[in-house]
């Protein structure tokens, strides 16, 4: 469990042009949480946040607490803050995106030597027809690209058709371990 702690003096999170949540002075907290993260844990951060003193008091010396100021808190979920940066950025984060319990999606792999972009068209043409599917647009099947497709996945999607490329010994199986398909085509 990783959180950012930013004391405001008014905060909004805004999605799609709407307020989602707002408050005047307190604290903003970005919170990551991670596999094996425990109740135990989020119960000590949340004790440590309320009690941290970073608000002036009568003698402008930052020592009250954020109860003792009157403040209020603003969580933010910011899966970013627990990305494993050792296996690059963008890719590590992506996989975030969408690696949810809850969520149902089918994940397809596509791969191979030669017509890798020609099959995944088909194939997101065909289950087009009765999914929501997301597919990797034009060849972008690499470390950069196949991020950018999960970056673009929206909780409406049923189908991601997922094209991987290789250009270097291993990077095929960086990228299954990345996207992590149920299934798997090969040209």
């Amino acid at each position: 469990m990783r959180c950012v702690i930013q004391r405001v003096s008014k905060a909004r999170v805004t999605v799609d042009g709407k307020v989602t949540g707002e408050i005047q002075k307190g604290f903003m907290v970005l919170l990551g949480v991670m596999d094996g993260d425990t109740d135990e844990e989020m119960r000590l951060l949340a004790k440590k946040v309320g009690e941290i003193r970073i608000f002036s008091d009568e003698n402008d010396k930052m020592n009250l607490s954020l109860s003792q100021a009157g403040g209020s808190v603003l969580l933010v979920s910011q899966f970013t803050l627990c990305a494993d940066l050792a296996k690059g950025t963008a890719a590590t984060l992506a996989a975030r995106i969408w690696d949810h319990p809850d969520r149902k999606l089918t994940m397809i792999g596509v791969t191979g030597t030669n017509g890798k972009t020609t099959t995944k068209e088909l194939v997101s043409a065909v289950l087009s027809q009765r999914y929501n599917v997301l597919y990797t647009q034009g060849n972008f099947n690499n470390d950069v690209g196949v991020p950018k497709t999960l970056f673009r996945l929206r909780p409406e999607h049923e189908i991601a058709v997922v094209e991987m490329g290789a250009s270097h010994p291993g990077d095929i199986k960086t990228l299954v371990e990345i996207v992590e398909p149920q299934y798997g085509l090969i040209t």
